[in-house]
């Protein structure tokens, strides 16, 4: 089915001064999980609880837009289209109990950046991911717009839950100095955005695993379906958001399945459109085909370039996409060749039982971001053992099995998946760093790995405490089994203790990386076990 965003009318970040706000949410009294330091370090998130509703958007920005601004900080949101020359008279006061006071003011919001932390990328140019909270509080109302009549806080709330509207955001950048009694901002600069917003339906309670597609390559369609039919047929909604729409007619025949849900945009796209249009929708660094092509080419620089740009609108389009799907009870966030799997469970209808019993109970549990373990898997084919071709000539003897049957089957989906699948080996080796999903939805910016760190590992070296953002994270339990990562080299009798659940990443390329190790002869490969994959159906 398609997706309607809850935003509209975004405001590209190109222009002087401009955020573009991609996502917003309107919710009743609950307490806020998303950590925003500019709130949390006040005492107004002591009195959190006697929130009476709450907008959380998610916005970007180029860097340079926000220079002069701080990594957390105050702004507000208005109800209406306000230029930079209509805010020039806008004053806000950061004082908290000016915020709290029954007098009435502006809407408040607390935002927070992704600025110095681990998830920003070095992308082209230079963006920001914004994430805003604006508490609306029972006990003042408030201007929603400039010279308008105060608002109270039940028709504030009814409002954003059921109408649409045009806002404003606005947050001022700090002269340098400022008056110490009054603690006033002058707002005659800052950094603005306007936006539509409508109110979207979001019945939708489960377990979910979002993927973003940003390149397109022969076998990224073929890739997108397998992905999503595995996962539907295990019971995940399915969220896919696909620049520029490339892969729409190989999903197509999906659209009717109620928990498949298509975005045919990532974030960049929309907010960036000057930069990433058409024009580089075609170019070659947004098409490539294997780690081994992508060294050799001679426009190698240009598309490891590209690679940053593309990591960076992954990280932000999940982002909008947690956002964009809060009622959501988890959502996995991995990319198209990777399958979540348990030996436990031996058919389809039982992996899907398995895996929803598990996300459930660590969900109960309060765990607020699982992490998975990953391993690479190799494809079933014999290849050349000269260095300089091998990656490739694997990577396209797969490729080619999969196309064979993906072009030319005529049997339901279920066969489609048991052959394409029976072209990977049930050879893996251990291939880091993992992967996670979000369950608490605490930390509002994802690195393409993960969102958080564990409160526990607060003493970790200061690279990974960049991420600033500390949850409750857990790994599926271990348990005593046969060893699953299979080495002929080393061969391991007994039991071992593996993961319940990990993630299989069917990919050429990382299992050549570690391979490197041990050198898995790939006649050993061909003869070895099948995928596990494959025996579900």
């Amino acid at each position: 089915m398609s997706f309607r965003p809850s935003v509209s009318r975004v405001s590209s970040i190109d222009q002087p001064g401009t955020l573009s706000v991609v996502s917003m949410y309107a919710r009743n009294h609950e307490d806020v999980k998303w950590f925003i330091p500019s709130f949390h370090n006040t005492s107004l998130a002591e009195t959190s609880a006697s929130v009476f509703c709450h907008a959380q958007l998610y916005a970007i920005a180029l860097k340079t837009t926000m220079m002069g601004l701080g990594k957390s900080g105050v702004g507000i949101l208005m109800t209406g289209n306000f230029s930079h020359d209509d805010l020039k008279n806008v004053h806000l006061n950061v004082d908290t109990d000016t915020v709290s006071s029954p007098e009435p003011s502006y809407l408040h919001c607390f935002y927070t950046t992704n600025r110095g932390m681990y998830s920003d990328h070095d992308d082209f140019p230079r963006t920001v991911s914004v994430a805003v909270y604006c508490p609306i509080y029972p006990f003042h109302a408030m201007y929603m717009s400039k010279g308008s009549t105060p608002v109270s806080p039940t028709d504030i709330c009814t409002a954003m839950q059921t109408a649409s509207d045009t806002y404003t955001l606005y947050i001022p950048r700090p002269p340098q100095t400022r008056n110490r009694t009054s603690r006033v901002m002058n707002a005659l600069s800052g950094v603005r955005g306007v936006f539509n917003y409508s109110p979207s339906s979001r019945s939708r309670i489960s377990h979910a695993v979002g993927t973003v597609q940003t390149y397109v390559n022969p076998v990224s369609g073929m890739k997108l379906v397998i992905f999503a039919r595995y996962y539907l047929s295990l019971g995940y909604t399915v969220l896919i958001y696909d620049r520029y729409g490339a892969h729409r007619s190989h999903l197509q025949p999906l659209f009717s399945e109620h928990n498949l849900v298509y975005a045919p945009y990532t974030v960049l796209q929309i907010a960036l459109p000057s930069v990433y249009n058409s024009g580089r929708q075609e170019s070659t660094e947004y098409r490539y085909y294997s780690g081994h092509q992508k060294q050799h080419s001679p426009n190698k620089h240009a598309e490891l370039a590209d690679t940053m740009n593309q990591d960076s609108d992954k990280q932000k389009t999940y982002d909008m996409m947690k956002l964009d799907h809060p009622d959501l009870s988890s959502i996995l966030m991995l990319d198209s060749d990777e399958f979540l799997y348990c030996p436990q469970a031996p058919d389809i209808s039982s992996q899907g039982a398995y895996q929803d019993k598990i996300l459930t109970r660590l969900r109960a549990e309060g765990v607020e971001e699982v992490k998975l373990v990953r391993r690479a898997y190799s494809g079933r084919h014999i290849y050349s053992h000269t260095a300089s071709t091998r990656e490739i000539d694997i990577t396209n003897r797969t490729n080619e099995c999969m196309l064979s049957i993906y072009s030319n089957i005529t049997a339901t989906g279920v066969d489609l998946l048991r052959r394409v699948l029976g072209c990977w080996s049930g050879v893996a080796l251990n291939n880091n760093p993992g992967k996670s999903g979000d369950i608490g939805g605490v930390c509002p910016f994802h690195w393409n790995h993960l969102s958080c760190v564990d409160w526990k590992e607060k003493y970790l070296p200061s690279w990974q405490n960049k991420k600033r953002c500390f949850c409750r994270v857990k790994s599926p339990d271990m348990i005593p089994s046969p060893r699953l990562t299979y080495n002929p080299i080393r061969r391991f009798s007994g039991e071992h203790m593996e993961p319940v659940c990990f993630i299989s990443h069917l990919n050429n390329d990382f299992f050549q990386s570690e391979n490197g190790k041990f050198k898995i002869n790939s006649t050993v490969i061909a003869a070895g076990p099948a995928n596990p994959l494959a025996s579900l159906w």
